[in-house]
């Protein structure tokens, strides 16, 4: 999930706006050197849990957090 996605999502779980992005200048402040982590993102796949048939319970974030948040 691309981050903005992922931000929407929280955003509407959570019943606020999501539509202010962080100045990318305030992110390197605060975090410093993680600042790529969090500005550039990684991509991640889980190919070992899908290799061995895992199923996620949740294959939208939004369901996620959804429940995570009842």
């Amino acid at each position: 999930v691309q981050n903005r996605d992922f931000a929407k999502a929280i955003g509407k779980a959570m019943g606020r706006p999501s539509w202010i992005p962080a100045p990318a200048f305030a992110i390197r402040l605060l975090f410093g050197e993680m600042a790529t982590v969090v500005l550039d993102g990684q991509r991640v796949v889980p190919d070992r849990l899908n290799a061995e048939g895992f199923k996620f319970q949740f294959a939208e974030p939004l369901a996620a957090l959804r429940d995570i948040l009842k």
